[in-house]
């Protein structure tokens, strides 16, 4: 039995011995070379948008993967990792206007779409819990967008037979993709990218489905009440939701999909595959998300 042993660190420490042991200078002036590169005390770098290059070694195993770093300061680095910001941390900081006003934005996409309706507070009904979810948005050189707030029920918490059935919602597959992609560049074609907004909360729901009042709810329809610009129809819905959360102790049946339940890929799916077969559109045998 034979063992490789790397002797580089040793040999390294050896020299620097020999050499009077500056540690403290050499260090130093690697610092000084990278404030000369531009690496500023308050700039971390991290990994570009770019994919890697492969770097072949020669040796066995996998290829080595070379990224492109981009120099960005050191407060939006700790911001991009951060991938869901604490609701108690949000509304306690100086931007808790800007979190409450996207809670309102998503409040407003619920009522919007009717998505669920204030009842009283069944009895013996099982209730599916929820929970607010807070991110930022970031541009690509790191700084912030925008605030993003979404409302997510507890998935978990649901019961096979009781809360949900099937779940299952098949999706477009990469050969397909491709396939498309190259005929419309074969034959010099445009292709369109159609993005929609809260797509989940459009998903129609067979099952009867009871959740908590969110939280924060109350400083949200405080905003959509009292804006001056917007739709009046969310603005009319947000002044009776209210109304309705005074009087006794409310829970909210949902109507249509939320985020967060495991049937809400599956109802988004049905939505969508019906509404397109109405304009005359046929699933392909081979796909059932190519039309």
């Amino acid at each position: 039995m034979t063992f490789d042993v790397d002797l580089s660190s040793q040999n390294y420490q050896e020299d620097n011995i020999k050499n009077g042991g500056d540690t403290d200078e050499s260090s130093a002036s690697a610092n000084e070379l990278n404030a000369d590169n531009g690496n500023c005390g308050d700039e971390q770098s991290r990994r570009g948008t770019e994919r890697p290059r492969k770097v072949r070694t020669g040796m066995r195993g996998r290829p080595r993967k070379e990224y492109n770093m981009v120099q960005v300061a050191s407060t939006a680095v700790e911001q991009t990792f951060m991938a869901e910001v604490p609701l108690e941390r949000a509304i306690a900081s100086s931007d808790a206007d800007e979190w409450h006003q996207a809670i309102a934005i998503e409040l407003g996409s619920i009522l919007k779409n009717d998505t669920w309706e204030v009842v009283e507070r069944p009895k013996n009904a099982k209730k599916v819990g929820n929970r607010i979810v807070l991110c930022n948005k970031y541009k690509p050189n790191g700084e912030i967008d925008r605030r993003k707030a979404r409302i997510v029920a507890r998935g978990f918490s649901q019961h096979y037979g009781v809360d949900f059935n099937e779940t299952f919602a098949p999706v477009a597959r990469l050969q397909s993709i491709r396939i498309v992609t190259a005929l419309a560049a074969e034959h010099n074609m445009k292709i369109h990218q159609i993005d929609v907004t809260s797509a989940y909360l459009n998903g129609k729901l067979k099952e009867k489905i009871f959740i908590e009042v969110p939280h924060c709810v109350d400083k949200a329809l405080d905003i959509l009440a009292t804006t001056e610009r917007g739709d009046y129809n969310i603005k009319t819905k947000a002044i009776e939701m209210k109304r309705n959360l005074r009087n006794g102790d409310k829970v909210c049946l949902l109507r249509k999909a939320l985020y967060g339940l495991k049937q809400a890929g599956r109802s988004w799916h049905c939505r969508l595959d019906k509404e397109l077969k109405t304009f005359g559109l046929i699933p392909s045998r081979a796909d059932p998300c190519l039309y």
